[in-house]
């Protein structure tokens, strides 16, 4: 009755029909008849059948369910795997950006620094380096327009091969679209506060 219920009345797909009319609380309202039945004028042996058949129902009602689940519904995707998803793609998605900031040209001390920043969004950088990275700035405030411009050019580069691949991943996956789309995110505020910093 659930199922063509679900069918007919909510017009949903056979499948959700199916998880509609196998879920629920079968358990909890036959438990409640056996009780409205022994207060009727049932004879012992048919009351004893009833309350036996109320039992096994009561007993399917969550077994038949979490094996059926298993095998008809796709198994959704953990915080746990979600996490190890993003940490992959996130590393991947550098990997990619460094590789292409190593086969331009660019001069070696610029090199260093967009490399610096690619590695500190997957926090593989060390205190020394971090030390480095300070001093080097304090000791060239400002570049040049020719550097600044060469720097802003293969950081667009880096965010532009980082944002190709996770619309590739989101393409290919599309469990992980919403992680995927969190990381984006990361990608346009990390540009926002590299071209803020380089326009100050």
């Amino acid at each position: 009755m659930r199922y063509w219920y679900a069918r007919l009345a909510m017009h949903r797909p056979k499948l959700c029909s199916l998880a509609f009319s196998l879920g629920g609380v079968h358990g909890a309202v036959t438990f409640a008849l056996a009780f409205t039945v022994a207060q009727t004028r049932v004879n012992r042996p048919d009351f004893n059948l009833v309350l036996m058949a109320e039992c096994v129902l009561i007993v399917l009602s969550p077994l038949v369910p979490t094996i059926v689940f298993r095998l008809i519904l796709k198994p959704t995707t953990t915080d746990t795997e979600l996490e190890g998803e993003v940490t992959k793609a996130r590393q991947a998605m550098v990997n990619q950006a460094i590789a292409r900031i190593k086969q331009i040209y660019l001069p070696e001390d610029l090199r260093r620094r967009v490399l610096y920043d690619l590695n500190a969004q997957i926090a593989n950088t060390t205190t020394r380096q971090f030390i480095q990275e300070v001093r080097q700035v304090v000791a060239k405030p400002a570049l040049p327009i020719e550097q600044r411009q060469l720097l802003e050019e293969a950081y667009r580069l880096a965010f532009q091969e980082e944002r190709g691949y996770l619309a590739m991943v989101t393409q290919l996956e599309e469990k992980y679209r919403p992680a995927m789309t969190s990381l984006y995110r990361e990608i346009i505020m990390a540009e926002m506060v590299i071209f803020s910093s380089n326009d100050d």
